[in-house]
């Protein structure tokens, strides 16, 4: 009898979450892993006031938020980390003054700078004085810039953070977080090996938990970068990637 029990660590963003669906085999995919007495996890860039409904609403074991400054496993919150409210202040002011679009993710709200504006997602504030009078005692570990960064925008970001640069926008969270600390802090949690994490994901900000896990794996519709440290690449997302890997690993 194979008592092994898996862990597996579900990127949302075309990956298990593409074009606002959630398919079917991965619903069914993530109920029949969990029958089985294995454990399923969504490990997301995103906050916790940026998920979206469908996925906040999957009967699964726990959240990896923000680039794992956020853990929650069975409703429990076992690790929980933010900015400095008067540097995300700072950091809001230089990117906005750039021309660039910028919203700091808390844990209850999504705060935008001005380029927002007419976003009914968003709440709008002026400056960083502003959002740091309103917001300064909300969790903020997280954070979107609408834009590909400028080189005077970069040089002033990277000095402080690890900014993932996308191909149409870029993000960054506390340092010394990240996907793959968050994922390893749940697993430990559950008492899961780590040969027995599975990372899933498509994306840059997904290489740290994919290179540290026991089992990776890309969807079809990953970059070249993802797909060539992963152990299983499966079909595109849209198709049910998840399901296909989750099916293979748990015979």
């Amino acid at each position: 009898m194979n008592d092994t029990k898996y862990g597996f660590f579900l990127d949302i963003d075309n990956t298990l979450y593409t074009k606002g669906v959630i398919c079917q085999q991965n619903r069914d995919a993530i109920d029949y892993v969990r029958s089985k007495g294995h454990f399923v996890f969504i490990n997301t860039a995103r906050s916790l006031s940026n998920i979206p409904e469908p996925v906040a609403q999957l009967p699964v074991d726990g959240f990896v938020t923000s680039i794992g400054c956020n853990v929650i496993v069975n409703s429990e919150k076992i690790f929980n980390v933010a900015f400095p409210p008067e540097q995300i202040a700072e950091e809001f002011d230089f990117v906005t003054q750039h021309g660039m679009k910028m919203f700091v993710e808390g844990e209850e709200h999504l705060i935008a700078n001005p380029y927002y504006e007419g976003w009914d997602e968003f709440i709008i504030v002026k400056d960083g004085k502003e959002l740091l009078e309103k917001y300064g005692n909300e969790n903020l570990p997280k954070v979107f810039i609408g834009a590909v960064l400028d080189d005077e925008c970069r040089e002033y970001l990277e000095k402080r953070h690890t900014v993932f640069q996308h191909p149409h926008y870029a993000e960054y969270a506390v340092e010394g977080c990240s996907k793959a600390s968050g994922m390893f802090l749940a697993a430990e949690k559950c008492g899961i090996l780590k040969e027995n994490c599975v990372a899933m994901g498509d994306s840059v900000n997904d290489l740290a938990m994919l290179e540290a896990a026991g089992i990776s794996v890309a969807m079809g519709n990953s970059s070249d970068e993802v797909k060539k440290v992963c152990d299983i690449v499966t079909c595109d997302a849209q198709d049910g990637g998840v399901a296909e890997a989750m099916m293979q690993i748990v015979k």
